[in-house]
């Protein structure tokens, strides 16, 4: 709820502030997700093979990131262009796998409702930031389905074929 309460009050303050505001989640929220993408000692893992980093609970991390990772797209789709542009997409990209190693469902369940939203507010409300929502599109459905954090998707579905194909074989051995 605290973190909720934040992203209401940053709707009250001037573009200025908002934008630090998020400056600083997106810069913790990265500083945290290297220290969980490449753990050191200090850190432990809680949970059934989850990771929590400086948090004592993973789902408290799931719901840091949660804020984390809108306050790094609307820092990508407000900025104007260059090479701060291309430090916005790092940043994301690097929250979207801390969000995908974290693994916790509500802070997924979370960030796809922000992606829901983004997407309606770029196709039908401004039109101009069109291309930047493709580009978070594309960049989560990449993340998502290649850099998995158990294995990669493509490595996972011959899996579950292999697993599939095993038991038809087993089904027409029987029926013989």
């Amino acid at each position: 709820i605290m973190y909720l309460g934040v992203f209401c009050m940053a709707i009250w303050l001037s573009d200025k502030h908002r934008r630090i505001l998020c400056e600083v989640f997106v810069a913790v929220g990265c500083i945290m997700g290297l220290l969980l993408i490449f753990p050191c000692d200090l850190f432990t893992t809680w949970g059934s093979g989850t990771y929590a980093t400086v948090f004592c609970q993973y789902t408290h991390f799931g719901s840091f990131m949660s804020m984390c990772i809108p306050c790094g797209m609307y820092l990508f789709l407000t900025d104007k262009g260059g090479l701060i542009r291309m430090l916005r997409i790092a940043q994301v990209w690097l929250l979207f796998n801390t969000m995908m190693v974290n693994a916790t469902r509500a802070t997924a369940v979370a960030v796809g409702g922000v992606f829901i939203l983004i997407n309606v507010w770029g196709f039908m409300l401004d039109k101009s930031k069109r291309k930047n929502v493709i580009v978070l599109d594309i960049l989560l459905i990449v993340t998502v389905m290649f850099l998995h954090t158990d294995a990669h998707l493509s490595e996972r579905a011959k899996d579950n074929l292999g697993v599939a194909e095993q038991i038809v074989l087993r089904e027409n051995c029987g029926s013989d």
